[in-house]
């Protein structure tokens, strides 16, 4: 991605190398930094420099990798405080820290992956210092193209910064704000949103690829272009959306087709299908919506939503979605549940709950989770 001579010039224009220095002197305890760069990377040595101890107690450096990749090696802070720039990270991001054994399975050897957008990524490994009670550890943060090198460099400033002062709300005097990769909570909202309106045209809401019900291809386009950017905010972390993985065509590792289209061609999936509509209904009005209870004792009637374990309210004068939504939700349903053959709701993924007023109370729990702010 980078010469050296380029990677220089880069760091020097954006400001990260100011930043930087800026940072580590500032440090508590002072610091002592040196230039380390080698043939094709960029760096810095620091050292905390005291007469009296014959080992540094604190130690590090930083590597700007030719691929724009940045990392900070840290040893002799303690755990809480090597963990506080990642965690100062993680306050971007639409989840926190992945954690989980290192490769080689030694006690207190850990490592973690943080999602900061679409094309930057944080990674970090913890493990025991030399120094009893402290911490060695690193973190990089790692652009996946050009474009997003400045970001990445300038979200490691102030991880950097917050490290070295021990000040949580660190933020570089001279470095710009790091820019956020992606607002994921607004995003998906703003797509779910114009997903339920176009989905209230029968036509939108069930045609899919070439579809001649389609009302024109102009407009076909639009609506396959907005499903698939918001699997795409999804599918950045795995875990956000447990839906099944289906294969393109070109072979593309990790590659879905839609969600609603991988459902199609059997009669149960007509619930799930049902299922996916809801959430995107109750989402456009509230993002972190992740399932419903659903009560089939005469038509199928949704009696509450749920955000993770939190109920959330539907009364109509002060909740969340008025009587026309919930009423939106229950059509679509009843639609599904009136077309899908007989025994398919033992086979979907609707879950019995067992209920002393309701001997068919269902929870639909939407296929993919949206992220938390």
């Amino acid at each position: 991605m980078f010469t050296h001579h380029s990677l220089h010039h880069a760091l020097t224009e954006s400001g990260v190398w100011n930043g930087l220095y800026t940072a580590l002197m500032a440090s508590t305890p002072p610091l002592t930094v040196h230039s380390n760069c080698g043939t094709t990377e960029c760096g810095l040595k620091y050292f905390e420099k005291d007469p009296r101890l014959p080992n540094a107690p604190v130690s590090g450096s930083i590597t700007i990798l030719a691929s724009g990749a940045i990392t900070v090696r840290t040893d002799g802070y303690t755990g809480p405080r090597s963990h506080s720039g990642p965690d100062r990270l993680a306050s971007r991001a639409p989840k926190s820290w992945t954690w989980e054994p290192a490769a080689n399975r030694e006690p207190g050897h850990f490592c973690g992956v943080l999602h900061l957008g679409l094309d930057v990524t944080a990674e970090m490994t913890t493990q025991p210092s030399r120094h009893a009670g402290r911490a060695r550890a690193s973190f990089s943060v790692i652009p996946e193209t050009p474009g997003a090198c400045t970001t990445a460099w300038a979200l490691a400033v102030t991880a950097l910064g917050v490290l070295v002062t021990n000040d949580p709300t660190y933020s570089s005097p001279v470095t710009a704000a790091p820019t956020p990769a992606t607002d994921y909570p607004a995003a998906i909202s703003a797509v779910n949103s114009a997903l339920t309106i176009l989905d209230e045209n029968i036509d939108f809401g069930t045609a899919r690829d070439e579809d001649p019900t389609w009302p024109g291809e102009e407009e076909g386009r639009a609506v396959r272009a907005l499903r698939d950017f918001r699997d795409a905010l999804i599918d950045v972390d795995a875990t956000l959306r447990p839906g099944p993985e289906i294969a393109s065509n070109d072979g593309a590792c990790g590659a879905r087709e839609d969600t609603a289209a991988a459902y199609q061609g059997s009669e149960e999936s007509l619930l799930d299908t049902a299922t996916l509509k809801v959430g995107e209904i109750f989402r456009g009005i509230a993002p972190a919506a992740t399932s419903a209870l659903v009560d089939l004792t005469s038509s199928a009637t949704v009696c509450a939503v749920f955000a993770g374990d939190k109920e959330l309210d539907t009364a109509d004068e002060t909740g969340d979605f008025d009587s026309e939504t919930l009423g939106r939700a229950d059509e679509v349903l009843r639609t599904a549940l009136n077309e899908a053959a007989a025994g398919a709701l033992a086979t979907s993924g609707w879950d019995h709950v067992d209920d002393a007023r309701s001997a068919a109370l269902y929870r639909i729990t939407f296929p993919f989770a949206p992220p938390t702010a």
